[in-house]
């Protein structure tokens, strides 16, 4: 079962925007009875990697790779990374 908590943020603690679409809403998600926590996007539900405590939580989100094209560092044979993102 999860339970979506809001987090309230000190200015030392500031997580990143979500890669995906820019938010800088983010809450909390708790999972199995609080034992495991992640961070997800209010604005568009995408999620971080699930962790131990919420500390954890903020550090693996902010540690997630940025959603921005980078079409022009893929050869001409792979899928443009625009024409998949939706």
């Amino acid at each position: 079962m999860k339970q979506l908590i809001k987090i309230g943020m000190k200015m030392s603690e500031k997580l990143n925007p979500c890669p995906f679409c820019g938010s800088e809403s983010m809450g909390e998600v708790t999972f199995n009875k609080e034992q495991f926590v992640a961070i997800y996007c209010e604005h568009c539900g995408s999620q971080g990697m699930l962790r131990q405590n919420v500390t954890e939580a903020k550090v693996a989100w902010n540690q997630r790779i940025d959603n921005k094209c980078n079409c022009n560092t893929l050869s001409s044979d792979e899928e443009k990374c625009c024409d998949s993102i939706a």
